[in-house]
């Protein structure tokens, strides 16, 4: 088993983040996002502001989570993960990463990544193994 590294991202991870989202399986099969809309979802993105944490084999992102505050005050955490390290629980492991950075922001960028990820399987909280998103 290769090490991972739990970290979170930045600006230089872009391409990971993309990259990994690329190889998901869409929540229905067929009708996902295609690349560009992947792209410009992850270019519209601050890495300052948005709170994304990811588990790291190399440079490939295996499972990425990313927090959102609800106009309620609610941090929402949305997580996919690489079907090749599903078993790992890092789901819920990152899900605490993001919650314990403080409060989540990166506005209408972060909401528009989680309803990105949902659309590719992703899920919010809970983390069931059937629950989140898998390559």
């Amino acid at each position: 088993m290769p090490w991972l590294r739990i970290r979170r991202l930045t600006e230089a991870d872009r391409p990971a983040l993309a990259a990994h989202l690329a190889g998901l399986e869409p929540r229905i099969r067929g009708r996902g996002p295609d690349q560009g809309t992947i792209a410009e979802c992850c270019a519209a993105l601050d890495f300052r502001a948005t709170v994304l944490f990811a588990a790291m084999a190399g440079n490939a992102a295996i499972a990425v989570a990313c927090g959102a505050t609800t106009p309620g005050g609610e941090t929402v955490v949305t997580a996919t993960e690489d079907a090749s390290y599903r078993q790992r629980g890092l789901a819920a492991m990152l899900d605490q990463q993001v919650r314990g950075a403080g409060p989540a922001g990166g506005g209408e960028a972060a909401a528009s990544l989680q309803m990105l990820m949902r659309a590719l399987g992703g899920a919010d909280g809970g983390w069931q193994d059937s629950a989140v998103a898998v390559a």
